[in-house]
This record gives C-alpha cells, structure tokens and sequence, in this order.
C-alpha cells in the first residue's frame, strides 16, 4: 500500500522506493521472459546507509525471494509448476507448520524433489565454448582407423584377429553379438586368417563382411588413401560392387548436429593426412604410419571450431585458454590427480596451445602440472568451485589431487588445509546419473555389447575359461582396481579373440 509507505518513510523516500522496485522488477522481468522464465513475483528489501542514500539488501532475484514459473507451463487459470522454493512452502502449508522457529525436519523426499526442481532449471544455462575434440576419440573416426589397421595387417600377412572382435561390434555391420563370440572362438594354437573365421559359421552377413575385407585388402597397393578410405565408409563402391554401409547407416539414424560433426570430423582427418603424408599420392601404409607416430608421441588430432548458444552464455574452455582472463564465477571439473595431477595413466592429458605443439615431451612435470593448476584457480574473482567425481562408471574412485592434499581428519570428514577455513572441508554431493545418461556414456564403447552375456556367449565364453591359465602378471592385473581389475581383464583377456 504506496499510502501507507508514505506514512512510514515520507513521500520522497517511497516514490524513490516504488519507481527504484519497478525499473528493477522490469528489467529482470524482460530479461527473464527472453530466456523462457516468467518471474511471477519477487520481493526487494531496501535500507538506507549512513548517509541515507538508498541501498538494495539481502537475496535479489533468487528462488528464496521469488517465484519463477516456464514459460512453457503457463496457461491462464492453472498453477504452474516453479522452479524455485514453492514446492517446500506448499508441503509446510499441508502439514499446517505455524510458520514459527523451530522449523520441521524436511523428509528426504521434499529434499529430492526440491534439488530436481532446481536442476530443471540447468537446461536453460546456455554455453559458450571452443570445440576442441580429440578425433582419436571420436567413435566414429576410431572404428575407421580400426578397419584401416585390419585390412593393412591383412593385406600384409599379419595376424591382426585381435581387431575382429571389436570390428565386428560395429553397429552399422549390425553383426549379433553371438554371432561375433562363435566368429572368433577357435583353437589357440591354429594361426588361420582372419577372415577364416568369418566364413567358419556359414553365416550370410559374416561371409559378406569377410569378402569386403578380402577384395579391399587386395587393393591396397593398387589404390591411393583417398579411394580406400572411400571404400571403408562407402563413398565408393569396391570394383566387385561391394559397399560399405558405413556412412549411410550413421547418417540416416544420426541428427542433424551429429551428421555435420561426423563430416566435419572426415574433412579434418582428410586435411591432417594431406598435411602429414610426403607422398603425392599416400597410400594406405602412410595412413597406417600416421596413426602409429600419434599414439607413439601421446598427441591429440584436434578438430576446432567456435559454438556459442547465447550472447550471454557460460564460458567453457582449458586452463590454457583462460590465461590472462577472469571471471566472477570460475568451476574447475574433474580436480583429482588423474586430470589435473601427474599420477599413473595420465600421460599428456594435459593439451598445449598449438604454438607450443613442438615441445611436448612424453610425460609432465610436477611443475607443469602445479602451474598450470595455480593460472585455472586464480581466474576467479569472487567465486571458486572445484568438483570432481566421487567414482566412475566402472566404480574405480580417482586420486585426490596431491595439490591440495585431502585428508580425513577429526571429524571423520574430508579437509583441504590449503583451503580458507571456512571452506576447507570437501562437500560430499550424492546424485544418481539417470539410466538413459549412464547407457548413452557408455554405448559408445565397442565393449557394451558384450557386458551382459547369458545364454550361448555365457557358455562360450566359460568354456573359454575352462582353458585359461593365470599368470603371474594377470593376477597383478585382475587385482588392481585402480588402474586394471576385473573389467579389465575381462575385456583384455576373455573376450579378446585368442592369439592377440
């Protein structure tokens, strides 16, 4: 009530209150609606300093002082659901909590679904970041690689079974997963070819995969690289009338995105051999070379290009990138000695800036490591957030980063001494990671297909058991649940194709 508020400020000091609360409120309200957030009302707490000009107090324009409601959700007439506190107010106003200290224990369910309904709201954070993937990580680009290194072994006499297994994985070959276990279960001590396997079963799809092969194989002296990695994706069709499915499978299930990515990906691969190879016209064996001096020297194949969601968006980039800016905000991810750290198995995990691509050595220095962790914590002005993950998919917990040398300490609580006080004990966050994120993070593993074995693959793969003998070095291997274990050795030592 304006009428009442000039009564208790006088009427100067209200009508600086009243237009200061609307131009606030519209400029929130216009800048909300543009991202898809209605702020169906807020509150703003005003005092006056020393000097009595006017100073805006307390939480603004947070889930504690409003309610925002999606613009999606709204319809005249209907309550919308709120992506703020709303959810716990209702539940004190149905267990008729009198709205006076002490306050009720909040069950473990209004906890839940509170942190749910705060998280919706992570879907409209936009992003901004330079696209820097690593293409010997990309699926995509390592199944092609994986067939180029077969059909090369192939052609050149080699025993390249240890490849088929995987190869025959690949979604757009669409091979069963019993029919790949029976391709590749034979005598130990018989040294066929390859390709012997796939024919063993009279299987029509194994047979034809198996004359591709053959027929690509036999023309990698008499073709160039261009034409034998069109014959791999099916660009071109082998002389014979053979063709790959391997674009058109990927392209006809893929989204729009994914399929410019994945021909994006093939252009910056074409242009990285062009760039490597000293031959005019490199063949195969100079693809093959490329790929060994890559994973010889530990580099990256980068692809690199700008997205950016909004003018406004969140910045994602290395700490390499960051050098030399600074941010209200900063959050470091994965802060553990793998990824940040110089533990075991993190071997150049650290990319450089491609001006000083020419020095990288094998291995980092603690130093390295320490500076380059040193520039990432000091881009924030106001605010740091170092996360990491408790565990991943495979259950294996991370090394805690030696830089800030967690403990457990009295509390029976993880600290960081070198930390502010206030904020040197590490904060224990438990959320599921939904089925779907679970199985589409790991689907793209060529191994998925074969984690959950039962009826025929289980008794193959049992009888292939039966025969095994434990060495010394595979029980080193099978216990250590850092850095192998169990899955591990399953992957390397079971479902291998023998001989490997």
């Amino acid at each position: 009530n304006f009428a009442e508020t000039v009564q208790l400020v006088g009427e100067k000091t209200a009508a600086l209150l009243r237009d200061t609360t609307v131009s606030l409120y519209s400029k929130a309200a216009d800048y909300a609606r543009e991202r898809g957030i209605i702020i169906a009302d807020t509150k703003f707490e005003f005092g006056l300093d020393a000097d009595g000009s006017l100073i805006l107090a307390d939480e603004v324009l947070t889930p504690d002082s409003s309610r925002f409601w999606p613009v999606s959700s709204y319809a005249v007439g209907k309550n919308p659901p709120s992506l703020d506190k709303q959810y716990v107010r209702d539940w004190l106003d149905s267990i008729n909590f009198n709205h006076q200290p002490p306050g009720p224990v909040l069950p473990d369910d209004v906890i839940s679904r509170t942190r749910e309904i705060y998280l919706k709201a992570y879907d409209d954070i936009k992003i901004a970041y330079e696209k820097r993937d690593n293409l010997f990580e990309d699926q995509y680009i390592h199944q092609l690689f994986t067939m180029a290194k077969f059909t090369y072994g192939l052609a050149k006499g080699e025993d390249v079974s240890n490849y088929l297994l995987e190869i025959l994985s690949y979604e757009f070959l669409e091979v069963p997963p019993l029919s790949a276990i029976k391709a590749v279960t034979r005598d130990r001590t018989k040294k066929n070819n390859p390709l012997d396997f796939l024919t063993s079963l009279k299987d029509e799809k194994l047979n034809q995969i198996a004359e591709f092969f053959a027929e690509l194989a036999g023309r990698v002296e008499l073709d160039g690289l261009e034409l034998i990695i069109d014959y791999l994706i099916g660009t071109a069709a082998l002389p014979s009338g053979k063709k790959s499915s391997f674009l058109e499978y990927y392209t006809e299930r893929g989204t729009e995105y994914s399929n410019f990515e994945l021909y994006d990906n093939l252009h910056v691969f074409h242009e990285a051999i062009k760039k490597h190879c000293e031959a005019e016209t490199p063949k195969l064996a100079d693809l093959i070379k490329f790929i060994q001096d890559y994973e010889t020297l530990g580099e990256t194949l980068n692809s690199t290009s700008p997205y950016r969601e909004s003018a406004d968006a969140v910045q994602v980039m290395s700490a390499h990138k960051s050098k030399g800016l600074e941010f209200e905000h900063v959050f470091l991810i994965s802060t553990d000695d793998r990824a940040w750290g110089n533990s075991k198995g993190n071997n150049d995990g650290i990319v450089l800036p491609i001006n000083l691509a020419q020095v990288r050595h094998t291995g980092k220095t603690d130093d390295e490591c320490l500076r380059l962790f040193f520039v990432a914590v000091t881009r924030a002005k106001t605010h740091l957030y170092m996360t990491n993950s408790a565990e991943n998919y495979s259950e294996k917990k991370p090394s805690h980063l030696q830089y800030l040398a967690e403990a457990i300490m009295d509390d029976n609580k993880l600290h960081s001494p070198y930390l502010p006080t206030k904020t040197q004990e590490v904060i224990m966050h438990y959320q599921g990671i939904p089925a779907d994120e679970e199985k589409s993070d790991l689907v793209t593993s060529w191994i998925s297909n074969y984690k959950n074995v039962e009826g025929d693959i289980r008794e193959i793969l049992l009888a292939r058991l039966d025969e095994y003998r434990l060495s010394a070095t595979d029980l080193t291997s099978f216990i250590d649940i850092c850095y192998s274990g169990p899955q591990i050795f399953y992957e390397e030592k079971i479902l291998r194709a023998p001989g490997e």
